[in-house]
């Protein structure tokens, strides 16, 4: 029988997007019937207690590093590229198909590897990362031209390339837009239990260089002025300047107060940046959609602005088995 398998750089129990959305695009493959496996690193993002994976899980070992120094961050990542790359070489088999995100960044250059063992190739676009690299280092357009292309071209050779928005930057013939889903889904008794404290704003998850802080201030300001609590649960180099008047804390400790806390916020907080409107989108909004939550958006401008109107109107819950079903067609 052949084996689909779901690469990502962080792997159950961590809870990094792309981890979660690998992690149950995976179990949503092993309820139709397919071996499945889960592949990514022992190396650590953010910790979310939930049960195990369906899929068949294998965590490859790589040393961790601390997350707030950028070198150490980029050598996890070629780390995390070296180990991906020698699973396939070593565990990939000739009619097998690979489903890669964007984690570690170097990813598409995996697919060498992939077809060296006559494999199918499938790239998850959650982040395009010339233009991603901005929030860090406003890099010179020449350069950022160049890069571009070179991302581009090593994508062109994939199967397909399953875009979250149709803001990202990658436009080639194989791309087609595959938005994301809530991770969570919340029962009548979960809402009962959970009922909306009014006046309340909540801003839950990563607050990193690609989220604009002076926008988000602003908005939050104004829902100040309006009689709201501003409530920040996350982590991400944003949150260590976020002001005093904002009640800020670490991330929640694990999904039963995550999600108690989704419920009860009346405002759910969306951060994006006006310049990188090409490099990926805020995934947290399919959980503020399913909690049925009023959500604020602050820092999207052009592209980002129209692609969240998009998805505001878009019922999400059909997004996992659609993109199940793009991984089916493929599998030759």
């Amino acid at each position: 029988m052949r084996t689909i398998h779901v690469l990502t750089q962080f792997v159950w129990p961590d809870a990094a997007p792309t981890s979660l959305y690998s992690e149950q695009l995976a179990d949503e493959l092993v309820k139709r019937g397919h071996r499945v496996r889960l592949v990514g690193t022992t190396g650590h993002y953010r910790s979310l207690e939930r049960p195990a994976p369906l899929a068949q899980l294998i965590r490859l070992p790589v040393r961790r590093f601390p997350r707030g120094v950028l070198a150490a961050v980029f050598l996890e990542y070629a780390m995390a590229h070296r180990c991906l790359r020698s699973y396939i070489k070593r565990d990939v088999s000739a009619g097998d198909t690979v489903v890669a995100t964007s984690a570690p960044p170097s990813t598409p250059w995996l697919l060498g590897a992939i077809r060296s063992r006559n494999a199918r190739a499938i790239y998850r676009l959650h982040d395009y990362y010339p233009e991603l690299i901005r929030a860090v280092w406003e890099y010179p357009a020449p350069v950022r031209r160049v890069l571009r292309a070179r991302w581009d071209a090593a994508m062109a050779g994939w199967d397909a390339v399953l875009k979250i928005g149709a803001n990202q930057a990658y436009h080639r013939a194989n791309a087609q837009v595959l938005h994301d889903w809530a991770p969570f889904e919340f029962n009548a008794d979960e809402r009962a239990a959970n009922p909306v404290e009014p006046k309340t704003a909540l801003y839950a998850g990563n607050f990193g260089y690609a989220h604009d802080l002076a926008s988000f201030l602003v908005t939050a300001k104004q829902l100040q002025a309006e009689g709201f609590r501003i409530i920040a649960r996350g982590d991400g180099p944003g949150f260590a300047k976020l002001p005093e008047w904002i009640e800020a804390a670490p991330p929640y400790p694990d999904a039963a107060s995550l999600r108690a806390g989704l419920l009860r916020a009346e405002v759910h907080l969306i951060a994006a940046h006006p310049a990188y409107q090409e490099a990926l989108f805020p995934s947290k909004i399919w959980n503020s959609l399913e909690a049925g939550r009023r959500v604020v958006g602050s820092g999207f401008a052009g592209l980002m602005a129209k692609e969240l109107s998009v998805m505001l109107a878009t019922d999400h819950r059909a997004n996992r088995a659609k993109a199940a079903d793009a991984v089916e067609r493929l599998l030759g």
